[in-house]
């Protein structure tokens, strides 16, 4: 997953993005199925990778969007594989 998510606001150095999958790599397999849902939509990986996830578009990467907020939950937008990640202050 990690290979195949694009970013927009962050960059894969960021310190936000770096908590965020030293988290991810703590989850369960149970856990990680429940994140890829709240993402995408659905817990099933293609067969292929999570290089060809399908959205509302075709072929979508998953791709982590800078929310500005601070105070607010993570959003997702399933149609378009994004999740919204506030940047937190600390982890």
């Amino acid at each position: 997953m990690r290979k195949n998510t694009d970013y927009s606001g962050y960059s894969p150095a960021d310190q936000i993005i770096v908590w965020f999958w030293e988290i991810v790599t703590e989850y369960s397999q149970e856990d990680l199925a429940k994140l890829v849902q709240f993402i995408t939509g659905t817990s099933k990986i293609p067969v292929e990778g999570f290089a060809m996830m399908t959205g509302m578009n075709g072929i979508q990467r998953i791709s982590i969007h800078r929310d500005p907020s601070e105070h607010q939950l993570p959003k997702s937008h399933t149609c378009f594989n994004q999740l919204d990640l506030p940047n937190y202050a600390s982890k």
